[in-house]
């Protein structure tokens, strides 16, 4: 059974990548990617970077939707120094060990940071690749679902979640390779804690409230208004149980510790 190391250290559930940060302000991220010295068939590699922008997107409760820009000639330096126009972007690193001599077997880090040096929103992320020839974390190593884990968690990092406890998180520290990269009731709170969707009101029903005319206009029924109001409820009953009713802010562990170097 494989396991995938990705870098820093680990927390009780999810974690911030640091502390008071702000999520990106943007409503759609475009991720793109230079396969310069990957080493990985970029049709396979496209396809699994979809496979991990999909398993964010599928989290009904985040107002953050991720989007596929394709390939790009943006450099590992340009997205070091900060001066890439076009981040996010994922960029692979010939000489990983050189740069970073103690995270042999590292397949990947994920940066987000602030083009402002203070914060504390998101403007500037990136992922770097391992791509260091006979280097067991080398990215050309991972068959495709362990490259969507891999990509799935490094995306975790670039929106702004550090590492969590929970062992069936995609953003744990160490997680073993399980064949889908399914998001976990963890790492659907930590997202919707750093972009929560907006809702229209709040009121009895909770993310929104029914509205009706004035009965003064005879057009209103109050049995329909009343069997109605009862359907809503019991919809939003049910959606709590099974997770997907994020009214109230999601708990999370604000001892939030630094991932990656920002």
């Amino acid at each position: 059974m494989t396991m995938l190391v990705f870098a820093s250290g680990s927390a009780q559930a999810f974690t911030l990548i640091a502390s008071g940060i702000q999520g990106w302000t943007a409503s759609t991220l475009t991720i793109k990617w230079n396969s310069s010295g990957c080493g990985v068939d970029a049709t396979e590699f496209e396809s699994e970077l979809r496979v991990a922008i999909d398993a964010w997107n599928s989290v009904p409760t985040s107002r953050l939707k991720l989007a596929y820009g394709g390939t790009t000639a943006t450099t590992l330096t340009a997205l070091r120094n900060k001066t890439a126009t076009d981040a996010p972007v994922i960029a692979c690193n010939t000489t990983f060990l050189t740069d970073h001599p103690s995270d042999s077997g590292v397949v990947g880090l994920g940066f987000a940071q602030y083009l402002n040096g203070t914060g504390p929103v998101i403007d500037f992320g990136y992922i770097e690749l391992n791509a260091q020839s006979g280097d067991s974390g080398a990215v050309s190593r991972l068959v495709e679902h362990q490259l969507a884990l891999l990509l799935t968690h490094e995306l975790g990092h670039v929106l702004g979640l550090g590492h969590s406890g929970d062992a069936a998180s995609v953003m744990s520290y160490s997680r073993r390779y399980s064949g889908n990269t399914l998001l976990s009731r963890d790492d659907m709170d930590g997202i919707s804690f750093l972009y929560p969707r907006v809702e229209p009101g709040a009121g009895i029903f909770g993310c929104g409230t029914l509205r009706t005319r004035s009965p003064s206009d005879g057009e209103l029924d109050l049995a329909w208004v009343f069997l109605l109001e009862l359907l809503v409820l019991v919809t939003l009953v049910k959606a709590s149980k099974w997770g997907l009713a994020y009214c109230l802010e999601p708990r999370a562990s604000m001892a939030s510790r630094r991932s990656e170097s920002m």
